[in-house]
């Protein structure tokens, strides 16, 4: 895959580059590592404050950057047609927690691989692919978003897809190059 430049509205930066933006997720990463790495043996109820805690942290940080990603969408590109330099997909824009997902069309200056998903921003026709950390289940209209690798098995959960919440499926080599790619081992290519 190659890495392509996208160019999102300032307001995209405006969110991203506040102080108060980073202490609320460096609070909630010290928090979560502090609970899990040295916080013991613990119970349930124990437990479910962690969460209410770490869900209040999730809520401001929710709260200061509700309208900076407004004009950007996660798209599953299907069928497409080329002319004059110009890919038109049909695509799936994923966004919100009803399904089923709205069908659109988007043209694109590059072409899209049916079995990936892409960020995509308002006015611009150069979709960014997403690193495989999302998965898209067409068959179910379910989206789903990594959580853990455990043993060879790659745990997914779903946000909004009551039937099967969860899902366990082996690990493939995408994902094995996306976190060499993070670590800064490997090109994404």
């Amino acid at each position: 895959m190659q890495i392509a430049l996208w160019k999102p509205k300032s307001s995209v930066f405006k969110y991203a580059n506040k102080r108060r933006h980073w202490n609320i997720l460096k609070d909630a990463s010290n928090l979560r590592n502090k609970w899990k790495g040295h916080g013991g043996i613990t119970n349930e109820e124990k437990y479910k404050q962690q969460l209410t805690t770490l869900e209040q942290q999730l809520n401001k940080l929710r709260e200061l950057i509700s309208d900076g990603f407004e004009e950007t969408r996660i798209l599953s590109p299907g069928m497409s047609s080329y002319e004059d330099g110009v890919f038109t997909f049909n695509a799936k824009e994923l966004v919100g927690a009803r399904t089923p997902f709205n069908e659109i069309s988007i043209n694109s200056l590059i072409p899209l691989d049916k079995s990936k998903l892409y960020l995509a921003h308002s006015g611009q026709n150069k979709p960014v692919e997403l690193l495989p950390f999302i998965k898209f289940m067409e068959d179910s209209n379910a989206l789903y978003f990594y959580t853990s690798i455990e043993s060879q098995s790659v745990r997914w959960v779903s946000y909004h897809f009551e039937k099967v919440p969860e899902l366990n499926q082996p690990a493939d080599n995408d994902l094995f190059r996306a976190f060499d790619f993070l670590k800064g081992n490997g090109s994404k290519n």
